[in-house]
């Protein structure tokens, strides 16, 4: 059953750090900075596939992680 498998509890277990987490965050910064900061989430999974899962990075992947990180810069920037 799901309730005996290991993973669901880690799933579990791994949104309620996530949800900390992100709790602490909005205690730092504002919203209007925190959720588009969030989007870096999404350079951290093709880095993590590409270097523990051997995918397939094509340019075009590249190319929007550099989109993120640009407006994650200049997001970071505007808070100051």
């Amino acid at each position: 059953t799901l309730l005996a498998s290991p993973w669901y509890w880690a799933s579990l277990a791994g949104l309620s750090v996530q949800t900390i987490c992100w709790i602490l965050a909005l205690k730092l910064l504002d919203l209007s900075v925190a959720h588009p900061l969030s989007s870096l989430v999404f350079v951290t999974n093709l880095i993590c596939a590409a270097c523990f899962f051997d995918e397939k990075v094509a340019n075009s992947h590249v190319i929007g992680i550099v989109f993120i990180m640009t407006g994650a810069s200049l997001v970071g920037q505007t808070s100051k």
